[in-house]
């Protein structure tokens, strides 16, 4: 027993130096809060970062020295931005806005997968989109800042192999979401909650006003649960789900100031239920959304979580900017499993790009 514990101790001491010795050169496309906050968890790991591409500059060397350069038009104008020091990069790390239904984003991915750079991505078009296309790349690319934010949710999900299992997923996949009706139920204001979330840099970007920002939440809610099925609960010999496939009911004015009115209570949960007759939940009110995957309908939609609903318990654990998911079967068949962790933000969007770019480096 003592050798045994010997000799695992003596792989993990090998392992972990080899890790330190062997830290890889990294090209970054994009330099938004993510982009930025990526470039600082990469050194502080101990990787080098040989270049990094925005869509009007251009970072280059250890000491971070910054062209700036006429505005890139297109994704192939990037591309020829960054050849010079693709060559030496061994992955390519994309944080680039959800724009042109991933368009872009699969175009960096079959240059570089061309070449057999590693690739990880947080923007979530090309996954939910595109799915298809990433696949037909034939290589792994690590994603799991793309749902979840940094709870490694899809990832647990697919390990998971929840395909064949007659069950409900209740899950918080939108720390934005999640962190406005927070404060609206801790007595704030609907206002400050979204000025908040947009200081944080937890809002997706592309709007100001409050309902523009709220229906910008909703867009990504569909690409996330587009995402969650194409990844972790569809069969191999079924059709990947894009965002096109889901109906969307988009909140008005009115609308919002029903769900954030006094004492309201409400938060929006995404459902996946494979479970026949199963799905009273959502329907087609204000900020709703449904599609049918395979063998999975999936809706989601702000419900009122009070102390007498089932979602109470769960939701103190995924409370604030945190998401989380709890898989259970209403018939008592399953135990169920629960997981809760970090949401939006930059830092731990930054830190599961890491964590993904490890994984690649090193499989275990």
């Amino acid at each position: 027993m003592a050798d045994s514990l010997l000799f695992a101790g003596c792989i993990a001491y090998e392992l972990s130096q080899r890790k330190e010795a062997v830290m890889a050169k990294v090209l970054i496309i994009g330099a938004g809060n993510v982009g930025g906050e990526l470039r600082v968890q990469l050194r502080s790991h101990g990787h080098e970062v040989v270049a990094q591409v925005a869509r009007s500059s251009l970072m280059t060397g250890g000491a971070g020295h910054v062209s700036v350069v006429p505005a890139f038009g297109s994704a192939s104008d990037m591309l020829n931005a960054v050849a010079p020091y693709a060559g030496s990069a061994e992955a390519v790390m994309l944080a680039i806005p959800n724009a042109n239904k991933g368009a872009d984003e699969l175009a960096y991915m079959q240059a570089f997968a061309k070449d057999g750079k590693h690739l990880v991505t947080s923007a979530k078009a090309a996954h939910a989109f595109r799915c298809k296309d990433v696949l037909a790349l034939g290589q792994p690319v690590g994603r799991r800042a793309t749902v979840g934010g940094g709870t490694d949710m899809l990832e647990v999900l697919r390990r998971r192999k929840l395909r064949p299992e007659n069950v409900i997923v209740d899950a918080i996949v939108n720390g934005t979401l999640n962190s406005i009706w927070s404060r609206i139920q801790q007595g704030g204001s609907i206002a400050a909650a979204v000025r908040e979330a947009q200081r944080l840099g937890y809002a997706e970007p592309g709007s100001d006003d409050m309902i523009g920002i709220i229906n910008g939440e909703l867009e990504d809610v569909v690409m996330k649960a587009a995402i969650i099925y194409n990844v972790a609960l569809r069969e191999a010999s079924e059709e990947t789900s894009t965002p096109d496939d889901f109906r969307v009911v988009t909140i008005t004015h009115d609308d919002l100031m029903h769900l954030t009115g006094r004492n309201a209570r409400y938060r929006f949960i995404l459902r996946f239920s494979s479970i026949p007759h199963a799905n009273e939940f959502g329907g087609f009110a204000p900020g709703s959304i449904e599609a049918q995957a395979g063998r999975w309908t999936i809706k989601g939609g702000f419900v009122d979580v009070g102390s007498e609903t089932p979602w109470f318990d769960w939701l103190r654990q995924v409370d604030g900017v945190n998401n989380g998911f709890n898989i259970y079967d209403p018939y008592g068949e399953d135990t169920g499993y629960a997981l809760t962790g970090p949401g939006a933000g930059p830092v731990v969007t930054a830190k599961a790009m890491v964590r993904d770019l490890h994984d690649l480096l090193w499989p275990v």
